[in-house]
């Protein structure tokens, strides 16, 4: 993987799970509204069985986490990206998601999903589009926390394939 990496203003990225801040991760998960029904324990599985980064302030506190759920070599789902906001508005998502979407690439991996109900700019930055064949996906969904259709804003993808 191409990680660390450090941008010109000091944050960085890492791939190094030793230096999550897994209480911070929690915390923000458990506030989120993907991931709000997740128990402690697992939140720490799954990340022990997926590339996990995190984004780092120039002082050293964890910032933001991307999560790839991935085989490494085929496919990839993008999951539990979050930026403290404290940190946003500084294009840290955005740069956590390429970084990890460019780290992947470079293995030969070409096929990227992931699901959002609010984030469609950030992840449009760095390729994502609406599926162009939506009819040739299926999901078998049973979270208490899945977005029921009227929660989507479903011009989001509006013009972009």
């Amino acid at each position: 993987m191409a990680f660390p990496q450090t941008r010109p203003d000091g944050f960085m990225l890492s791939e190094d799970q030793a230096l999550l801040d897994l209480d911070r991760c929690y915390e923000w998960l458990a506030g989120s509204y993907w991931a709000s029904d997740r128990s402690r324990e697992t939140m720490e599985r799954s990340f022990q069985n997926s590339l996990v980064i995190g984004a780092y302030s120039p002082s050293g506190e964890q910032i933001g986490l991307a999560r790839a759920v991935t085989d490494g070599v085929t496919f990839a789902w993008l999951a539990d990206v979050y930026v403290d906001e404290s940190a946003r508005g500084r294009g840290i998502g955005t740069w956590m998601t390429g970084e990890l979407v460019a780290a992947l690439k470079a293995n030969g991996l070409r096929r990227f999903m992931l699901g959002t109900r609010d984030a469609h700019g950030v992840y449009a930055k760095v390729g994502f589009t609406a599926p162009r064949v939506p009819q040739v996906l299926m999901e078998l969904d049973e979270r208490p926390t899945r977005p029921n259709g009227e929660d989507v804003d479903p011009a989001a993808f509006a013009g972009r394939s």
